[in-house]
């Protein structure tokens, strides 16, 4: 558990990452970093189902992540990882694309080669 613990804490050092939480994809959480955990594991879980019947009903092979906005600006970014989702919250002010750039290329260091890229 500390292996996961400590790849929590690299993900919230990436510039522009305030917290992160990674789920299961049963839904079960993994470690988090984030406050209210419970809600964006369910975030996470319904929306990356959603996205699936998506992939399946318009043929595409999968997605690299998707991004949430609240009422207060907050962003919320899911990445998919192996068996796994990513759950990434972005400090206020940052651009999403550095954030998902960033986060990305860590998570490419860490999957499978024969994931897609």
């Amino acid at each position: 558990m500390s292996t996961v613990k400590k790849f929590i804490a690299r993900i919230d050092s990436i510039k522009g990452v305030n917290s992160s939480l990674i789920v299961k994809s049963d839904g079960n959480l993994v470690a988090s970093s984030v406050d209210r955990p419970a809600d964006y594991a369910s975030l996470i879980v319904l929306s990356s189902k959603f996205a699936h019947n998506i992939m399946d009903t318009s043929a595409f092979s999968f997605f690299q992540s998707m991004n949430f906005t609240n009422g207060s600006g907050e962003i919320f970014h899911i990445f998919p990882l192996l068996e796994y989702y990513l759950g990434v919250i972005q400090e206020p002010g940052v651009p999403a694309n550095n954030t998902i750039q960033h986060v990305s290329r860590l998570l490419s260091l860490v999957k499978t080669p024969t994931a897609p890229q």
